[in-house]
């Protein structure tokens, strides 16, 4: 199925207004990090372009929670920070979607796959992009492994799903 980036920028847009306008569909804050059980919410991480870093501002990266369900909307630089100041639990990120491929909106996301596999998980995590997202994502993986010594690498964690096609 062919996801172009258009059509996942509405869907996320319409999530976000949806949740505007339904107030009853934000969920509650909670001591367990950013999940919640029921509702939609929209967490907007950084909003810092370009890509030169500036201190106290992460770059482009949101986290979409649908009944408790988490997903990564971009990983621009400090992604990870701002998830650990949320005391988001890294096992619950399943899915990590990237709009397109500017530093501004990748530049955090090996920092992130680090989090997410030294929680020694064992569920595969999707990364859903645009074209060029496969070999970006391939390169970490291989730079993850010059410290990897467990039985599990990074890459047995992590499957890309780009337009549909699964790569390994």
């Amino acid at each position: 199925m062919k996801f172009p980036r258009r059509q996942f920028l509405h869907l996320a847009a319409g999530a976000a207004a949806s949740s505007a306008v339904f107030p009853s569909a934000w969920g509650q804050s909670n001591n367990e990090g950013a999940s919640s059980k029921k509702g939609t919410r929209v967490i907007t991480l950084g909003t810092k372009n370009g890509p030169f870093p500036e201190a106290g501002r992460a770059q482009s990266s949101n986290l979409l929670v649908v009944n408790a369900s988490e997903y990564i909307i971009d990983a621009g630089d400090g992604v990870t920070r701002r998830l650990a100041r949320l005391r988001a639990n890294f096992r619950n990120i399943d899915n990590i979607f990237i709009t397109h491929p500017h530093s501004d909106h990748t530049g955090g996301l090996g920092a992130l796959m680090t989090a997410i596999y030294d929680t020694n998980r064992t569920n595969l995590v999707n990364i859903y992009g645009p074209p060029g997202t496969a070999a970006s994502v391939q390169g970490l993986l291989q730079f993850l492994m010059v410290s990897s010594n467990t039985s599990h690498t990074p890459t047995d964690l992590t499957r890309l799903t780009l337009y549909g096609r699964h790569w390994s």
